[in-house]
């Protein structure tokens, strides 16, 4: 039987704890109709998860057990942090739910040369984010941050950053090159429908980031994100 997850947006302690939060006992009560003595796990981005028991589930208030508290494990060793320039709506909202899916621990829009789109719904992404977090099993809640110009991205030294695009090495060949694996951080960039420029190609060689490949196929950006975060949160570790 499926244990449902919940992200609650305060302390966590063993004992009694009351919910408070109306959208989440609208989910538990309403959408998901969860009845009393059903195990449900709770977390609230602190790398922990703690396991619980539904006690009493009223409209104002959900009453639960905490039994016990422990390290969720789940999260990737090295932070990732994806740039992803702005897509059409549903597309940019499918993209950021997989790069969740697949471990991605921080995401900044970007604009660049080629982009249509130029704003997106922070608090509709923000909500996408939560919901992958607490479906894949997350320890965690990514960071959305606002939008930013490719020209603004300046990693630091300890830093690993992969710009992909067509022209790079294959991403596996560039993994078994890099010698320096000792980085805190790692940084992917993901450009839009129309692909990068040849100005943003150059800024990014001049910067030093390693230019990489997904293979020959020309993928969409959304296909793009999830196969880019997937493997690079398990080759570049």
């Amino acid at each position: 039987m499926k244990i449902h997850r919940f992200y609650l947006n305060e302390k966590i302690n063993i004992g009694k704890m009351e919910i408070k939060d109306q959208d989440l006992i609208h989910q538990i009560k309403s959408v998901l109709k969860l009845k009393s003595e059903e195990n449900i796990v709770l977390y609230n981005g602190d790398s922990n998860e703690a396991s619980a028991v539904l006690k009493e589930i009223n409209k104002k208030n959900v009453i639960c057990e905490i039994i016990n508290i422990k390290e969720n494990g789940n999260e990737p060793k090295t932070k990732t942090h994806l740039f992803l320039a702005i897509l059409k709506k549903e597309n940019f909202e499918v993209a950021v739910q997989k790069a969740v899916e697949c471990g991605i621990s921080e995401i900044t829009p970007l604009l660049t040369e080629k982009t249509v789109k130029l704003n997106i719904n922070t608090e509709r992404i923000g909500k996408i984010i939560k919901e992958a977090s607490e479906q894949s099993g997350r320890g965690m809640i990514p960071v959305l941050n606002k939008p930013i110009s490719v020209k603004d991205l300046l990693p630091k030294k300890n830093e690993l950053t992969l710009f992909f695009d067509k022209s790079g090495e294959d991403i596996f060949t560039l993994n078994n090159n890099i010698e320096n694996t000792n980085f805190e951080k790692m940084n992917i960039l993901i450009g839009p429908e129309g692909g990068w420029s040849d100005d943003e190609n150059n800024f990014a060689l001049r910067n030093e980031f390693k230019i990489a490949s997904l293979g020959k196929l020309t993928l969409r950006a959304e296909t793009a994100v999830t196969v880019a975060s997937y493997l690079a949160n398990r080759l570049f570790v």
